[in-house]
C-alpha cells in the first residue's frame, strides 16, 4: 500500500498536480471516488437503508446495477460501506 501525504479534504489545483505526479493517469479515478465518498457520507441512515433494501428485494442486483436516484452503482456503494464500516468504533469493540 502506498501512503502519501495527500490532503483529501482539499480539492485545489495544488492537490491535483501532486496526485497527477504521484500516480500518473489516475487523477480522474481519484476524483471520481473522492466525490462518491463525499456523496455517500452525506446520506442519512434512511438513504443507506433504502439502498440496502433495494439490493435485497431485487434478486438480479449485480455489482454494476445502477441506482439513478443516488447516482452510483451497487458495487461502489458496497465497497464504500465495507471500507467505512471497518473504521467505525462500535460499542462492542470499545468494551474490551
Amino acid at each position: 500500500m502506498i501512503k502519501s501525504n495527500i490532503n483529501t479534504n482539499s480539492m485545489d489545483n495544488n492537490n491535483s498536480v501532486y496526485v497527477s505526479k504521484l500516480f500518473p493517469g489516475s487523477y480522474p479515478t481519484y476524483m471520481k471516488y473522492k466525490l462518491i465518498q463525499q456523496q455517500i457520507e452525506s446520506y442519512v441512515v434512511g438513504d443507506k437503508r433504502k439502498i440496502f433494501r433495494l439490493m435485497r428485494e431485487n434478486k438480479e442486483t449485480t455489482v454494476s446495477s445502477f441506482f439513478p436516484h443516488y447516482g452510483l452503482t451497487a458495487g461502489e456503494f458496497s465497497v464504500w460501506y465495507v471500507l467505512r464500516a471497518s473504521k467505525r468504533n462500535t460499542s462492542s469493540s470499545s468494551k474490551t
